[in-house]
């Protein structure tokens, strides 16, 4: 209706089946240059339409740009609308437009994240080109949707569409996986997650060039979620922390999972690389209290497996460090630098030990097919046949021929000097070297070397009780042999003992009441030295010497690991200072020939039995076989002359 120069239009028509109405008012005024008012037409209108359906019909009537945004909204179902358009001199282009828009059950699966939503409403409005999304609401299974967002023109035909998504309760499950981008969607098939979880997300298409940037922040929803990566396939449970994505690369912060009664922790970032290819690395990652069998340990790359394998490794561990591993055309490639912490465990390393407390360095590297390793121990404390070695440092180094120990782990072109592996045991200083070939029978070489250990200690150690022997030890070994058992052992050595006192010694007790010696001063053998060979489960004793201020003794003999002991010795009385050289230099003669002792049986309760006067009872002997030798022929003779 015009009145004048106002123009009022009051209608009602139909949309899709459903009513539209438009009102609005116009009028022209003539230009009031003492107002500063220029003239031109003012005026607005207004379109109102309720339910309406958002289909093809609708898009076309729409304009481009706005049509282009629902349609990258992949919108479907009923809305309300108002449309307002203003005239007016004063806008910049004499006109503005203006459209609000409010979901009403509807459904939505953006272009740009195609997670589809059922249930949407909220509100979408346009002012003057400028889009705002405000408070849209949507559902999946358990998960709830909510996106804010605006679109800002970037000139002609072009601009920015950025969203906030925020989602909680959101199932785990395939329709999200599709909707990811490529690279978070390899990580979803690599680390098969379950449960819910809640997200925010920021999206942002940029129109003209029809990109799509994706940053993703996500944290699991109680003790729901679980994972099992590809290159960890280690199933946690009860997951916790944080990831978040952003230009192809993939951070996790205090990622907390427990498997069985195993809890680990992790941090680091996974990177792409072009060609589907993938290099996670572990900044930090820890495992505590799991067995040597575990899950875990099978979950570790094959190099580190085998490292920790090759030494036959038991007990309640933990691990600690980093790790990288990254794909490549075969098995994935690893380096690490691991603490590997042991409780109550044992090991193998050609000999067992025992109730290990302690820790080992680990760093090395595997490229799918070979790996070495690296370490350095620091053992607070462990058993050795029933000895206690305490502080154990040193290095070793491992590969798949075997592990090696001491001087023999130095790297090649490693300008330190060599280490030899040291420990504590019984107040002295054990060192050692050797190696452990890998596989069955494990063939091993040990180069050990004992000084100034406590006798007392190393005797109650070894024998299981207290004892008041005193002197220090001082020993040397070299051994070789496989885990297919003692049979396989040789090598040789030599212990000596300074400042001793050994004669509450079982077997020396006995020895000297056999020498009628029955108050021995304290100080009966203050130094002996023993030279042995082993040979399979029995070290020969091919030199033994007690030497004391008042008696000595030489001798020789064997002993079995069971301490069952056959010796014979010899007697030398007076300074052994000045007796024992000469004794060994006419050992064959008549000198100390005077008495043998045998000792029989073990060590803690030999079997003594003597043998006075031997080279005179064998030329005894001697003689009367020649006797009886003589007596025979000259019988022999006469029989033969009564015959003639």
């Amino acid at each position: 209706m015009l009145e004048g120069k106002t123009l009022s239009i009051h209608l009602t028509g139909q949309a899709g089946g459903h009513p539209v109405q438009v009102q609005g008012s116009f009028r022209t005024v003539a230009p009031a240059p003492a107002a500063n008012e220029p003239g031109g037409t003012y005026g607005t209108l207004e379109v109102r339409g309720e339910t309406m359906r958002i289909d093809d019909t609708l898009l076309a009537a729409m304009p481009p740009r706005s049509a282009d945004i629902i349609r990258t909204l992949r919108a479907a179902g009923t809305f309300d609308f108002v449309f307002r358009h203003e005239r007016s001199p004063a806008l910049p282009s004499g006109h503005a437009n203006s459209l609000g828009i409010r979901l009403v059950q509807c459904t939505m699966a953006y272009a740009g994240f195609p997670y589809p939503l059922s249930n949407v409403s909220g509100s979408l409005r346009m002012d003057r080109g400028h889009w705002t999304i405000r408070d849209i609401t949507g559902s999946n299974d358990t998960g709830v949707v909510r996106c804010n967002g605006m679109l800002v023109p970037r000139g002609d035909n072009d601009g920015e569409l950025t969203l906030q998504l925020a989602g909680t309760g959101v199932v785990l499950e395939k329709e999200l996986r599709d909707a990811l981008p490529a690279g978070v969607r390899q990580i979803w098939d690599d680390v098969d997650p379950r449960g819910n979880a809640e997200f925010s997300a920021t999206v942002r298409y940029h129109v003209k060039a029809r990109r799509t940037e994706v940053e993703i922040e996500a944290t699991p929803q109680g003790d729901t979620v679980s994972i099992e990566p590809a290159w960890f396939p280690y199933r946690l449970e009860r997951l916790r922390g944080q990831l978040h994505w952003k230009n192809g690369l993939l951070t996790f912060e205090r990622v907390r999972g427990t498997h069985d009664r195993t809890t680990v922790t992790a941090g680091g970032v996974c990177r792409f690389v072009p060609g589907g290819g993938w290099h996670v690395s572990f900044e930090q990652l820890t495992a505590d209290r799991f067995r040597a069998d575990h899950d875990v340990l099978h979950a570790l790359p094959a190099g580190l497996q085998q490292a920790i394998s090759a030494v036959h490794l038991r007990g309640l561990l933990s691990l600690a460090g980093s790790l990288d591993i990254h794909s490549t055309a075969g098995p994935p490639a690893a380096s690490w630098d691991m603490q590997l912490d042991v409780e109550q465990g044992s090991l193998d390393v050609g000999t067992p030990i025992e109730h290990v407390h302690g820790g080992i360095r680990l760093r090395g590297q595997s490229d799918g097919q070979t790996w070495q390793t690296f370490g350095d121990m620091a053992i607070d404390s462990a058993m050795w046949r029933g000895m206690q070695l305490t502080a154990v440092q040193g290095p070793l180094a491992m590969d798949a021929s075997g592990v090696r120990l001491g001087a023999t782990a130095a790297r090649v072109g490693e300008k330190a000097a060599p280490r030899r592996v040291s420990a504590r045991v019984a107040g002295g200083t054990l060192l050692l070297d050797g190696s452990v070939a890998a596989g069955d029978p494990g063939g091993f070489a040990l180069s050990a070397s004992l000084g100034d250990a406590d006798l007392e200690r190393l005797a109650g150690d070894t024998l299981s009780a207290a004892h008041p022997y005193r002197g220090r030890v001082f020993s040397t070994v070299e051994v070789s042999g496989s885990r297919a058992g003692a049979h396989s052992l040789a090598g040789r050595g030599q212990v000596r003992l300074r400042d001793a006192d050994i004669y509450e010694l079982p077997m020396v007790v006995a020895m000297l009441k056999m020498l009628r010696i029955k108050s021995p001063d304290l100080n009966a053998f203050g130094s002996s030295i023993v030279d042995f060979r082993i040979e399979g489960p029995r070290a020969y004793l091919d030199n033994i010497e007690l030497s004391g201020d008042a008696i000595s003794l030489v001798g020789n003999g064997e002993i079995d690991f069971d301490s069952n002991v056959h010796m014979t010795f010899r007697s030398i009385m007076g300074d052994s200072a000045t007796q024992l050289p000469a004794m060994k230099r006419v050992l064959g003669g008549a000198s100390g020939q005077f008495m043998l002792i045998h000792v029989d049986g073990t060590l803690p309760h030999p079997e003594m039995t003597s043998e006075a006067f031997p080279t005179l009872a064998a030329a005894i002997q001697k003689l009367q076989s020649q006797r009886r030798g003589q007596d025979g022929l000259r019988s022999a003779g006469l029989r033969r002359e009564s015959q003639r």
